[in-house]
């Protein structure tokens, strides 16, 4: 169970299986780059460019020149790589479940669509970011795969980022289009782990 050849098959495995986990959704929403959105957030717009760099340089890295980063390499067991893998994906379970809950709300860009609505169906009943949980869920489960201090950064690190600047400022875009509503789902709900005290009606 220790072939690096298994472990990189299974690489690509989670790979394929997030990309078909968010192409049904992504086919029937608005999804994409929207430049002039993206204009008006050029932070967020260079955070997204780096996360898609360093995850691209850590796919090469791992599946065409692993032995270049050999002296990175962590003393992780087998059986912890595997529950990985099954980390994974469980990452792309949420990510499908998430992307099918937000329907047409769906967007790659930071944006209030003209007929945005409040979704509290789905993951969104306990979590408010389940997209971005399971963004840094499968991150962690690629580091653990790749048993490599270098890799595991390269993916967990930008994710981290990403995640940490982007949910304020969807939640401030949340509460001006839908205040008080919005905050009282704020209330009730856990930003990337659920909220087991409070009031939940």
């Amino acid at each position: 169970m220790n072939n690096p050849v298994l472990y990189q098959i299974a690489f690509v495995i989670l790979l394929i299986a997030v990309r078909v986990a968010r192409l049904p959704s992504r086919q029937h929403t608005a999804w994409g780059a929207n430049w002039p959105v993206m204009k008006q957030h050029p932070v967020d717009t260079l955070l997204l460019i780096a996360v898609s760099l360093l995850w691209l340089a850590a796919l090469i890295l791992f599946l065409v020149t692993p032995s270049s980063i050999q002296r990175f390499n962590l003393p992780i067991p087998a059986w912890l790589r595997w529950c990985g893998f099954a980390a994974g994906l469980a990452a792309a379970g949420l990510l499908n479940w998430s992307d099918r809950s937000l329907g047409a709300n769906l967007s790659a860009t930071l944006q209030i669509k003209p007929d945005h609505t409040l979704v509290t169906s789905g993951p969104y009943r306990w979590i408010r970011h389940p997209i971005y949980a399971a963004g840094l869920l499968f991150a962690i489960a690629m580091g653990l795969m790749a048993a490599n201090y270098l890799l595991a950064g390269l993916f967990v690190i930008p994710m981290i980022l990403l995640a940490g600047t982007r949910m304020g400022q969807e939640e401030r875009l949340m509460r001006d289009r839908f205040g008080r509503e919005y905050e009282h789902y704020m209330q009730r709900t856990g930003r990337l782990l659920p909220r087991w005290t409070g009031d939940r009606s």
